[in-house]
């Protein structure tokens, strides 16, 4: 069960989506979207992502547990990223 520091706000939404339209020059089509199985997400920008990601939030995304279906969608990064970001703080 997710706790309320876990779960985005709409603003963290619209700062990914910013990400995808002015880092990644793509559209998204809604929170929603599949973006791996339609394709907008592929391989090189994932890489892009991860990037755009650990850089604006200050977040260690690790290759050896990183999982795919938490980049599926922009609900599903938002969700990832508050996520990753309560961890750090937690850490600290």
């Amino acid at each position: 069960m997710r706790t309320v520091d876990e779960l985005p706000d709409l603003a963290l939404y619209d700062e990914i989506i910013t990400i995808f339209v002015e880092c990644l020059h793509m559209t998204v089509p809604s929170l929603e979207a599949d973006l791996l199985a339609s394709g907008v997400l592929d391989s090189l920008a994932l890489v892009d992502l991860l990037f755009q990601l650990e850089t604006r939030y200050g977040i260690r995304i690790s290759p050896a547990t990183l999982d795919f279906d938490d980049f599926r969608s922009i609900a599903q990064i938002a969700a990832f990223v508050a996520r990753e970001r309560n961890s750090a703080r937690i850490g600290e």
